[in-house]
């Protein structure tokens, strides 16, 4: 994917698959977890974890932090989605969403 995937819909099958990640067995099914947040996700990265998704709010990757995650991740071949606020508010897991979600496989 060379350009991020925009998606504004609640009803997205993606979205709906992150969505699910909240769920104990549905991590354990696909050995995939949420990240929230830029810190966690640059140190992720430091660590040398690449994520299978990055995902962040429409309007946050305008420069900074989020624009270089941004391109770091579309350069690592990652799927990257631009998702409106209330997709956002629905993906994470906080009751004050990060700008920023990244979907990790587990290494274990």
């Amino acid at each position: 994917m060379s350009e991020p995937l925009i998606i504004t819909s609640l009803q997205n099958d993606r979205v709906k698959a992150v969505r699910a990640l909240e769920m104990r067995k549905v991590r354990k099914e696909t050995g995939l977890f949420v990240a929230e947040g830029a810190s966690l996700i640059i140190s992720g990265r430091d660590a040398g974890h690449v994520p299978d998704t990055l995902i962040y709010r429409a309007g946050s990757a305008d420069g900074g932090v989020v624009a270089d995650l941004i391109r770091w991740a579309l350069a690592q071949r990652c799927d990257v989605l631009e998702v409106s606020a209330a997709v956002l508010e629905k993906l994470a897991a906080k009751d004050n969403p990060q700008a920023l979600l990244a979907v990790y496989k587990q290494r274990w």
